[in-house]
């Protein structure tokens, strides 16, 4: 059996955050203006103004299930609801 890769406590929580930054805008925007955020959104909202970090994030909601991603589709996120 693999053994596990080790994660820095301060990245794993700094990745965390982040994620949660994303996902909390992609909620708030879609409650104001009700359609999702493009990327470019998501970095004023998030001031995270990389896009590749922005899709990262994005990726890893998506892996999570906490949002349905539709690539190559102009706001194609939708929050997955609990």
């Amino acid at each position: 059996m693999k053994a596990q890769p080790q994660v820095s406590g301060i990245k794993f929580q700094v990745v965390l955050e982040r994620k949660e930054l994303v996902l909390q805008a992609i909620r708030d925007f879609q409650k104001s203006r009700g359609i999702p955020p493009s990327i470019l959104d998501l970095a004023q909202l998030t001031g995270i103004m990389s896009t590749s970090l922005l899709r990262l994030y994005l990726d890893k909601l998506a892996h999570d299930r906490l949002i349905i991603r539709y690539h190559g589709l102009a706001r194609g996120i939708v929050l997955v609801e609990r």
